[in-house]
């Protein structure tokens, strides 16, 4: 392959060769396997490089990648097999980046990205997620999780055995509440989480052997979550954190020798995440806790699509007044398109506002956005829009690779001058515009009073973040768009 160029036929390779990995890893041990090829390279004489994969070069990786290729035809171990193709196409991937980019490396790219340096392994499964964050004062990795982690990830990431904790949440449900019902042995398993779990607030904390499945849950249920912004886990100890925002891009001219430099603007400023508080309750009957065999499943699923509404709220629409985050309607660096003083209806625009704030995000020099959230509404009317023909209307060329998606979170019934049925579309690559920082997970906290005459067991959750814009103008908001 070329180091200069990225051919469509290499990333069409490079796509099935990833697909061929996540099939036949599904079940697979990272770990075991790394070791597998590492074990097998030194068999063959083969040293990997002494840097880690952040810090190659895009020649040094075009190198790794080819010795990869040379020596796969002599690999019989299974596990090592695997290996080696996610370690291949994770060569690849960051140095199919790093060209697109103009980044010498993968550590240059994140830190344009987030001003923070990447930590990346070698092996393991291949994907560009696995840029990390670190915190800076200790050194230390910060877990962020995004889109497309698999429970197996997400439990990688945080540091917790991916193996079958023994009990679910209905059961960790029944032992907050103190209710028979379950296996013993998973039940003797969860009193020792509960002893373990317990907050200064008389709350307890998610077990951490059930977070994975928790976030595997909450990512999909949240529109914003599955357009890819990450939730970063915020180390303990401090009321606040800071991030970096890219707020300009410089500007670089020529110069002659000894020339003064030209003047720019800062390239980045500081984003302050405060987590706030984010809670509900919900009541299930005794009965139901006690006996119904798919508890674990529905119970996982309204937790997760309870939180994901509300910090989809607050992504897109916070008002910034405490205790709410500020939201992308209300950073005011956000490119705007607007719609004249009382609106226009959605047939009347049809593309226009769209290829408008892909317009105003490109002149930013952001990146291309890759996803437009709107509400419902505004979702099924496009897909309603027709040509003079009668026939649906095609979308340009230019908005064909994103992603529309649909939320409830948006209104449909706002006041734009004279009119009272306007509603807003969301423009972006949110993944590296975005991102969650959170604080507490999610702590459960059962109420003994309320409903206890009917026989209901109430339960509170409570759950601490906040929205961090990391790059504004690589999003934009459209206003007042009317029903068709």
């Amino acid at each position: 392959m070329s180091t200069s160029t990225v051919s469509k036929a290499d990333r069409e390779r490079l796509a099935a060769l990833r697909q061929a990995v996540y099939a036949s890893a599904a079940d697979a041990d990272p770990a075991a396997d790394d070791a597998a090829l590492t074990r097998a390279l030194q068999a063959l004489g083969v040293a990997e490089p002494a840097a880690e994969l952040g810090e190659l070069t895009v020649p040094e990786l075009a190198a790794w990648a080819d010795t990869l290729r040379a020596v796969a035809p002599k690999i019989r171990d299974p596990g090592a097999t695997r290996a080696l193709a996610s370690a291949l196409a994770r060569a690849e991937t960051v140095r199919q980046d790093c060209i697109a980019e103009g980044a010498p490396n993968l550590n240059a790219l994140a830190s344009a990205h987030y001003g923070l340096r990447s930590q990346v392994a070698l092996t393991g499964p291949a994907r560009r997620d696995e840029v990390r964050f670190t915190d800076q004062a200790t050194g230390r990795p910060i877990a962020a999780i995004d889109k497309h982690d698999t429970r197996a990830d997400i439990a990688r990431k945080l540091g917790v055995s991916t193996d079958d904790p023994g009990f679910g949440f209905s059961d960790w449900l029944r032992g907050i509440a103190n209710l028979g019902g379950g296996n013993k042995e998973a039940m003797s398993r969860v009193r020792a989480t509960l002893t373990e779990g317990t907050n200064s607030q008389g709350g307890y904390l998610v077990p951490v052997e059930l977070l994975p499945q928790y976030l595997e849950a909450l990512v999909p249920a949240s529109t914003l979550l599955n357009a890819g912004v990450p939730l970063l886990s915020l180390p303990q100890g401090a009321a606040s954190f800071n991030i970096a925002q890219t707020a300009t891009v410089p500007t670089a001219a020529w110069r002659n020798e000894a020339a003064s430099l030209a003047a720019s603007d800062p390239a980045f400023g500081v984003v302050t995440l405060t987590p706030r508080s984010l809670a509900f309750t919900f009541d299930v009957s005794r009965e139901l806790l006690m006996d119904a065999i798919n508890l674990d499943n529905q119970l996982i699923r309204i937790i997760a699509q309870a939180m994901a509404q509300a910090i989809d709220a607050a992504g897109l629409r916070g008002s910034g007044s405490a205790p709410t985050p500020t939201g992308i309607l209300n950073n005011a660096t956000v490119n705007a398109v607007t719609n004249g003083t009382n609106g226009a209806t959605l047939s009347s625009i049809a593309w226009k506002n769209l290829t408008a704030a892909i317009q105003a995000i490109l002149t930013a020099n952001a990146f291309m956005p890759t996803d437009a959230i709107m509400a419902p509404r505004s979702l099924i009317g496009f897909a309603n829009l027709v040509d003079t023909l009668g026939q649906p209307l095609r979308r340009p060329d230019v908005l064909q690779p994103i992603n529309f998606a649909a939320t409830s979170q948006i209104p449909i019934n706002l006041t734009v001058g004279s009119s009272s049925d306007c509603t807003e579309i969301y423009l972006g690559n949110f993944a590296r515009a975005m991102l969650y920082g959170v604080r507490e997970t999610l702590t459960v906290i059962r109420s003994i009073e309320v409903k206890a005459s009917t026989g209901l067991v109430s339960f509170f959750c409570h759950s601490r973040m906040d929205v961090g814009i990391t790059y504004p103008t690589a999003l934009a908001k459209i206003t007042g768009v009317r029903a068709n």
